[in-house]
């Protein structure tokens, strides 16, 4: 494929498969230095990608809400898109929707993954085996880049943080009484699905480790769907603890968990972002799978605790596939206790990558 101009990348909707989509941006932007490349993202994720030199434009776009309202956003957005003259379009996600918008932008070459009968509508499809469906999803999305040509970068992702949302974050720890020598963990207790989600109450009672023995502060991240369970947590301990829960947008939640020593949480985009801002990580597996969608971040920055259940990952259609706990949780992920969790916090801090008590809230380089 010659003479490519203009590049349009259709992202996934959920914020961790953007992120894990970056590198095949990487990629793209490698084999076409001088091109334009547009990336249509959803709302909220498209944050994630402004300021990022991979793209020269990013599209934000909403795809649910009132019918009419979203066929005319869809309109609007395609005759946009036409008007760009593009050459060349990468489609990331599975979606029959994805690839159909994608052909009626008039792209010359359309590349993704042969799925949900939609081959006619790419000219480069690449079929999916077994084998390829359960690849770790950067290797999935670099697939698409690998067919046109595009060599593999070597280099992890990284968020940038305008200077404005790390002031915010210094200032809102300030306010909330963090000093420069506390120990910092940021957890959040939320999940794309509810059973996918570590009990609250356990996370309760992990907080109250925490305190008792680390003298940790604790913050709290998550959206306004989230403050049911920040309620259940906070029932749950003693411990006084900062709750951000609502009162962010993603990139102001990203500086503030730049800012934590470690970064607790359920298999999310939200620990997705704790990795691309460097955060040591401890990561909650219950029915998905870190070899499949583990946080792309140094391996000794992360401790991954998970009971390694045999039927894992399932296809999370709960609860056809096994039967619910009491607190209406999978097995595999009921099975997991305080302590495991707590022991992955301590094995971060044996490490080394996490400096106990040595940290500053200056401002981090930019």
């Amino acid at each position: 494929m010659t003479n490519i101009k203009n590049i349009l990348v259709w992202c996934p909707n959920w914020i961790g498969d953007i992120i894990m989509g970056i590198p095949a941006m990487i990629a793209l932007r490698k084999r076409y230095p001088k091109a334009n490349i547009t990336a249509v993202v959803r709302v909220p994720g498209s944050e994630i990608l402004k300021g990022n030199p991979v793209v020269n434009e990013v599209i934000p776009y909403r795809n649910r809400g009132d019918g009419d309202n979203c066929l005319r956003e869809n309109i609007k957005l395609i005759k946009y898109l036409r008007k760009k003259d593009i050459d060349m379009a990468v489609v990331l996600p599975n979606s029959f929707r994805s690839a159909l918008m994608v052909l009626m932008t008039g792209a010359r070459y359309r590349i993704g993954h042969v799925t949900d009968g939609r081959g006619l509508f790419l000219t480069t499809g690449i079929k999916v085996t077994d084998y390829e469906r359960n690849k770790h999803r950067v290797e999935y999305f670099l697939d698409i880049v690998r067919a046109i040509g595009c060599k593999i970068p070597r280099k992890r992702p990284s968020l940038r943080l305008h200077p404005e949302k790390r002031r915010f974050a210094l200032d809102y720890l300030h306010k909330k009484g963090v000093s420069d020598s506390d120990f910092l963990v940021g957890i959040h207790p939320g999940a794309s699905k509810p059973p996918r989600a570590w009990s609250s109450e356990r996370f309760g009672r992990l907080c109250e480790r925490l305190y008792r023995e680390l003298n940790a502060k604790i913050i709290l991240f998550g959206g306004s769907d989230d403050k049911g369970r920040v309620s259940e947590i906070e029932a749950n301990t003693k411990q006084r603890l900062i709750t951000a829960v609502g009162e962010t947008d993603l990139m102001q939640m990203a500086a503030l968990i730049e800012r934590c020593h470690i970064f607790v949480g359920n298999d999310s985009g939200i620990m997705h972002i704790a990795a691309i801002v460097k955060t040591p990580i401890v990561a909650i597996f219950g029915p998905g799978r870190p070899e499949k969608t583990g946080p792309l971040c140094a391996r000794e920055k992360i401790e991954i605790v998970s009971k390694e259940y045999p039927c894992s990952p399932c296809r999370q259609r709960f609860f056809k596939e096994c039967k619910p706990s009491i607190s209406n949780k999978p097995p595999c992920i009921e099975d997991i206790e305080v302590a495991d969790v707590m022991s992955g916090v301590e094995r971060l801090i044996e490490r080394r990558v996490v400096r106990h008590g040595q940290t500053s809230l200056s401002m981090p380089p930019s």
